[in-house]
């Protein structure tokens, strides 16, 4: 398994430069083709626009002027990837909402790179729960990259979350790139509790998962913690004791009606992490 195509959301929010400098450097690692994504977004006129611009003329030249828009970020990203010497690459835009627009255009990619929702951001560029959206609907593994701090070096020393729930064992095989490449990585259980509460079914032990890792050339060390209660602060905290600069995790949530329900652990860690995050469904 390879990443032979890496897709990065584009907009004109200002870390936009940062997530894309995160996926070049994953495309230069992985020698992977770079695409990326610049939704427009659709118009829509809030209230009663004054008469000589309402009608379909308005609604015309509003998202004409969001395609430009897009367009402009398109020409950015083209600009940065040549600057930072990606072998492969192109850019897309799309006349679509950005989270749809994501989800469709990830059937083609082997792993996506968002940016973390911003909840204090004035104006956001992207709904808040577009990063759940994504990550739940996408069928692809998704590299979130945080709100704050820039991240020369992603995938070096690598926490695995671990609690032997299918998304934690979809996570763990989406990151085997990512793993393989990296000098240190740690697996770390907290007995007695899963990360998030899904089906109960039989789990495998974590030295079972050492050996398969071994098998694909990851040496991997393991670390068992007690659960004390808040375990998505706990696994950032370990994050940080660690000196980790990726996290890997499943992401437990589903969709219920038109609400989306995820797991404390994930909730805790979209919204507080200080490093980026690969997470799969």
């Amino acid at each position: 398994m390879s990443y032979r195509t890496i897709l990065v959301y584009l907009d004109d929010d200002a870390r936009t430069r940062t997530r894309i400098g995160v996926a070049a450097a994953l495309a230069r690692a992985h020698q992977s083709h770079l695409i990326g994504l610049a939704p427009s977004g659709r118009s829509e006129i809030p209230g009663s626009p004054w008469p000589p611009v309402a009608g379909p003329e308005f609604q015309h030249f509003s998202l004409e002027a969001l395609i430009e828009r897009a367009r402009r970020v398109a020409g950015d990203c083209a600009q940065q990837a040549k600057e930072l010497e990606v072998p492969s690459f192109d850019t897309h835009v799309d006349a679509q909402d950005p989270t749809p627009s994501m989800i469709q255009h990830a059937a083609c990619a082997d792993l996506l790179v968002i940016g973390q929702a911003d909840h204090r951001a004035p104006t956001p560029a992207v709904p808040w729960a577009f990063p759940q959206h994504v990550i739940l609907c996408s069928g692809r593994p998704v590299l979130l990259v945080p709100i704050k701090g820039e991240f020369p070096v992603v995938g070096s020393r690598v926490l695995v979350a671990w609690n032997g729930s299918r998304e934690a064992t979809r996570a763990i095989f989406d990151a085997l790139p990512l793993l393989r490449a990296a000098s240190a990585v740690q697996v770390v259980v907290f007995d007695e509790e899963d990360l998030d509460h899904g089906p109960s079914c039989p789990r495998p032990q974590p030295e079972h998962l050492l050996g398969w890792l071994a098998r694909h050339s990851v040496i991997a060390g393991l670390s068992r913690e007690p659960h004390r209660g808040r375990l998505g602060r706990q696994l950032l905290h370990k994050v940080s004791e660690q000196g980790a600069d990726l996290l890997v995790m499943g992401c437990y949530g589903h969709s219920r009606l038109t609400e989306l329900v995820l797991g404390g652990a994930t909730r805790a860690v979209l919204a507080d992490m200080q490093v980026p995050v690969l997470m799969s469904h």
